[in-house]
C-alpha cells in the first residue's frame, strides 16, 4: 500500500475524531485536530501543495492556542463581540497582501 494514502487515512480518521470530540466540546479534541493537521501538512508538503501545507500548520497552530486557551476555559467567560470596523478593514487588507505575496512566491516553487 502506497505510504501515502496510509498517511491520508491516518489523518482523515484524526480530523474525524477532532470533530466528534469537538461537538462534544472535549478539551482532548485538540490533540487530534493538532495531529491529523499536522499529518495533512506532511502529505500536502510531500504532494507539492506547499501552499495547502502552510494552511494546514496553520491549522496546527490555531490548535495549539486552542488547547491552551480551552485549558482556562469557564463557562462564564466565553463572550461573543464585535469588531471595531477599522480593525475589521486592517485585518482584511493584511489578508489580502498576504494572500498575494503568498501567491507570488508559490509561483516561483516547483
Amino acid at each position: 500500500m502506497n505510504y501515502l494514502l496510509v498517511l491520508e487515512i491516518i489523518s482523515v480518521i484524526f480530523n474525524i475524531v477532532f470533530l466528534v470530540l469537538f461537538t462534544k466540546e472535549l478539551r482532548w479534541c485538540w490533540i487530534f485536530g493538532i495531529v491529523g493537521s499536522l499529518l495533512g501538512a506532511l502529505l500536502f508538503y510531500y504532494q507539492k501543495y506547499y501552499s495547502e501545507s502552510i494552511l494546514y500548520l496553520f491549522y496546527a497552530a490555531i490548535g495549539v492556542y486552542a488547547w491552551m486557551y480551552w485549558s482556562k476555559k469557564n463557562n462564564d467567560s466565553f463572550s461573543v463581540r464585535s469588531m471595531r470596523l477599522a480593525d475589521g478593514v486592517l485585518i482584511t487588507i493584511s489578508c489580502l497582501l498576504l494572500a498575494f505575496g503568498l501567491g507570488f512566491v508559490m509561483s516561483k516553487t516547483d
